[in-house]
């Protein structure tokens, strides 16, 4: 087993994206998540920057999508989904995959990280606040997380 870690490529990591209508799925080994963009906005966020893949070898069996989030004043940059398949979890992939995205913040001058979960995601949780997330909204079933990303 050999992990490696980097960005994602269109050309050779055909079989990651799916695009749907309305949304884009994202297929690793061993599930798949979906986000509510559809092929044009969701290339205009990810891409080239917003999508590290975790391999093991050439199976892709992780992966972190960041970008832009406007939303916020001032703008700040937002994972907009984090997943590792059940057999790599809890080895530090996950970490590494959101370091990805705080370098993708200090490269373009963002001081802050937002995310969304759910309460009830103990495993994502655990992740987001050892990466040195904190609660910053509940709102019953929707947490927002936030971090200060630090500049050297």
């Amino acid at each position: 087993m050999k992990i490696q870690i980097r960005k994602f490529d269109e050309k050779t990591n055909t079989q990651l994206l799916e695009y749907q209508t309305d949304r884009t799925v994202i297929h690793t080994s061993g599930g798949k998540m979906s986000s509510l963009f559809s092929k044009s906005e969701f290339l205009d966020i990810f891409t080239p920057d917003g999508i590290w893949i975790a391999l093991d070898d050439d199976k892709i069996i992780g992966a972190v999508l960041f970008g832009r989030y406007d939303k916020e004043n001032p703008p700040c940059a937002a994972i907009y989904g984090i997943r590792v398949d059940k057999p790599y979890r809890r080895r530090g992939i996950g970490g590494i995959l959101l370091q990805k995205a705080d370098m993708y913040a200090r490269n373009n001058n963002i001081d802050r990280m937002l995310l969304h979960t759910t309460a009830e995601n103990i495993a994502a949780m655990t992740l987001f606040k050892k990466a040195g997330y904190h609660v910053t909204e509940n709102s019953g079933d929707r947490l927002t997380l936030m971090k200060k990303i630090w500049f050297r």
